[in-house]
């Protein structure tokens, strides 16, 4: 059975939670509706499983047999109640599973599971939803969870679903700051475009540091007006470090490392490119310190032009 939902709202009083939100999961996937917290998505998940109204009229197509699971601390909303403190008990979530027949909506369940309990439970999702060919609707602020659960993402921001895809080109082309944000590290990097459009590879001057900057090939309709400001996007580990060589097409930068940050599988330093400041994410860092100088590549097609 294919969940097809179309424009819901909801108000607090004179705040919009939710303005004209429309999704759709076909059966047997999974959708990760992503937001920062705050952002509507648990109101969503309540609103879809009857707890509670949408503030103008919605339609909800084909939703029969909704299970809601939240975490603990949500209150009247843990169906399966909690006998051993805030901790995560894989059950409620088999019993959720067992229990859904058509929908599965999952409130961030995991959201206080350890690494291993997360895994197994993905897996355990995700195969349901395939052999039960149930409809999943997976919310979360947390991009891996969402990436590793779900098929395609609904990123929830400002009310409104900005965007919508497979996790990957979600992460690799976010349209706004917010969604690059919400999918993960990132350099934002506020500038104001150079070259008119004529030129197939745009150039901007970051605004902090005055550093010139060639970026992706992109339309008009991306590039905006020329006197106006920006962002420009890059992530950290596509921003290569090297002492002196680097591929000639990329933007060269000469930095000084300011921290270093270890985060087990990776390390990010922070870096300084005469007052733009960078973050670069390596998988180990050899004979670097802090204070040292250094050369940045930023590949022109790895930085993103956004819609603010």
């Amino acid at each position: 059975m294919t969940l097809q939902v179309l424009n819901i709202s909801k108000r607090y009083s004179n705040r919009w939670i939710l303005r004209d939100v429309s999704l759709s999961v076909e059966k047997g996937r999974v959708l990760g509706l992503l937001g920062l917290s705050g952002s509507g998505k648990s109101t969503l998940l309540r609103i879809l499983a009857g707890i509670e109204k949408a503030s103008s009229p919605a339609q909800v197509l084909d939703s029969r047999h909704f299970t809601l699971l939240s975490v603990p601390d949500h209150g009247p909303f843990w169906f399966f109640g909690r006998k051993k403190g805030p901790s995560f008990d894989p059950l409620p979530l088999e019993k959720a599973i067992a229990g859904a027949n058509d929908v599965l909506l999952l409130d961030d369940p995991l959201a206080l599971a350890d690494q291993i309990q997360r895994r197994e439970s993905i897996e355990m999702i995700r195969r349901a939803a395939a052999e039960k060919q149930i409809a999943v609707v997976y919310a979360t602020s947390d991009f891996q969870t969402a990436a590793a659960v779900a098929d395609e993402i609904a990123v929830i921001n400002e009310t409104v679903i900005e965007q919508n895809g497979k996790p990957y080109d979600i992460f690799e082309s976010p349209v706004s700051s917010a969604v690059a944000r919400i999918t993960g590290r990132c350099n934002i990097l506020p500038a104001r475009r150079l070259t008119s459009t004529k030129f197939e590879i745009p150039e901007f001057q970051t605004i902090d540091g005055g550093q010139r900057l060639f970026a992706e090939k992109a339309d008009i309709a991306k590039l905006g007006a020329i006197n106006r400001n920006i962002s420009l996007m890059i992530r950290p580990e596509n921003v290569t470090m090297s002492f002196g060589s680097s591929f000639p097409e990329d933007n060269l930068l000469r930095a000084r490392v300011r921290s270093i940050k270890f985060l087990g599988p990776t390390v990010v330093v922070e870096l300084d490119a005469d007052g733009l400041a960078l973050e670069a994410m390596v998988f180990r860092l050899v004979s670097l310190n802090v204070g040292d100088e250094c050369m940045l590549g930023l590949p022109p097609d790895r930085i993103k032009i956004l819609r603010d």
